[in-house]
């Protein structure tokens, strides 16, 4: 569903970024989770849609 949205509204290959997606080490080869960052400005009263590949745990699952 996300991924949809992400497609529609910026393009073909635009998707939701998902929890697996950070990398970190050295020279960011390592992924796993609790690693992805983000730049800019963000409100406080923000909130962001998490996809988790492997987890049932997505907004419309």
């Amino acid at each position: 569903m996300a991924d949809s949205v992400c497609s529609s509204t910026f393009g073909a290959g635009w998707r939701e970024a998902e929890f697996h997606d950070g990398h970190y080490g050295p020279d960011l080869s390592l992924t796993g989770g609790w690693t992805f960052w983000a730049y800019g400005n963000i409100p406080n009263d923000t909130r962001f849609w998490t996809a988790i590949n492997d987890q049932p745990a997505n907004p419309w699952n």
